[in-house]
């Protein structure tokens, strides 16, 4: 069709052949309808634009999925990207973290080492020095105890050499043997 009739709104075909002089012609010759006025049917061409003109906005719509698609896929690789990197630093970061731990460690046992060690030695050197002084002072001791014995000897045989005997004492030989006896020497018995 592409003929309609303004008044009646029917549609016709305008095909024309031998003894036919088309349908709005034919169905139009007598009466009121002579007086009808024809336009042309646009309708399946509107029709046609109106499917094509979808045709093309679905063709839009589906690019612009496809688009939509292809930027989250591309957002998608841009955040695994960024991930890895950061992964990578992350992992990075944990290397030398755990190095830093190791190291610090490694110092600290360094350390414990030392720790233990060096009071064994302090120890061994203190207790050398302990015992060297102790040994010092006991000779110091005995040689005090000697010089101390020495003089009270003499002092004694200087009181047996007088003949006096001394104050508060009995006897010069009870002197000497109760010197003697403090001081833990020997004397003539006991």
């Amino acid at each position: 069709p592409d003929t309609m009739c303004t008044q009646c709104g029917e549609v016709y075909c305008s095909v024309k052949w031998m003894g036919n002089p088309g349908c709005f012609a034919k169905q139009h010759r007598k009466g009121n309808r002579r007086t009808h006025t024809k336009e042309p049917y646009t309708y399946m061409e509107e029709l046609e634009a109106a499917r094509k003109k979808e045709e093309r906005r679905k063709r839009r719509a589906e690019a612009e999925v496809e688009r939509q698609k292809q930027a989250e896929i591309e957002a998608a690789k841009a955040a695994q990207e960024a991930f890895e990197k950061a992964q990578g630093d992350r992992e990075a970061r944990i290397l030398l973290a755990a190095q830093d731990i190791i190291k610090r460690k490694q110092e600290e046992k360094k350390e414990r080492a030392k720790a233990r060690f060096l009071p064994r030695l302090l120890g061994m050197r203190v207790r050398q020095a302990v015992e060297h002084a102790a040994e010092e002072v006991e000779h110091e001791a005995e040689l005090i105890a000697k010089q101390a014995e020495e003089k009270v000897r003499k002092s004694i045989a200087g009181l047996e050499g007088d003949g006096k005997p001394s104050k508060g004492s009995g006897s010069p030989g009870k002197a000497r043997k109760s010197l003697l006896a403090g001081l833990g020497g020997g004397g003539g018995g006991g």
